[in-house]
């Protein structure tokens, strides 16, 4: 089943596919009480209204620990350019925070906004998935970054 998110004034929507959604937790359950991440994929509806993530992406050179985790770069511009050639774009990025809560963190805001205001990666929106908690009780939060602002999308 697709996980459903939707902005207040129902402007953004994002859609996790069911396979993507059981990979990001598949990760989450490997590094269980270390945090962990990746890219998110996707594409967009032809009015721009709704993001569809199709795939993440954690690079092996990533670094995990308890309490933080650095998104590697390997094999990165390789994927993107791969998947800009069948249609799909990056998005944005995912995060877990084990036995913790799933709201974004201030420094994981910082990154949003820098990803935000990195032309290179031709994302004027990006998208965060926090994962929280664990196995046996996850928790999602998932946002949009504009305009150097947080919108909380919530889950339908």
């Amino acid at each position: 089943m697709a996980h459903i998110f939707r902005s207040a004034n129902n402007i953004y929507n994002v859609i996790i596919c069911p396979d993507t959604y059981d990979k990001i937790i598949s990760e989450c359950e490997k590094y269980s009480n270390r945090e962990t991440g990746g890219i998110l994929t996707g594409n967009y509806s032809k009015d721009n209204s709704t993001a569809y993530i199709k795939d993440s992406y954690s690079p092996k050179d990533s670094k995990h620990y308890k309490n933080k985790f650095f998104r590697g770069i390997d094999g990165l511009d390789k994927l993107i350019d791969k998947k800009w050639g069948e249609g799909e774009y990056y998005l944005g990025e995912w995060h877990y925070h084990p036995n913790s809560s799933s709201k974004s963190s201030r420094w994981d805001d910082i990154q949003m906004i820098k990803f935000l205001n990195n032309g290179k990666l031709n994302c004027p929106e990006p998208i965060l998935l926090v994962i929280g908690g664990n196995s046996s009780n996850w928790s999602l939060n998932l946002y949009v970054y504009k305009n150097n602002e947080k919108l909380i999308l919530k889950k339908e």
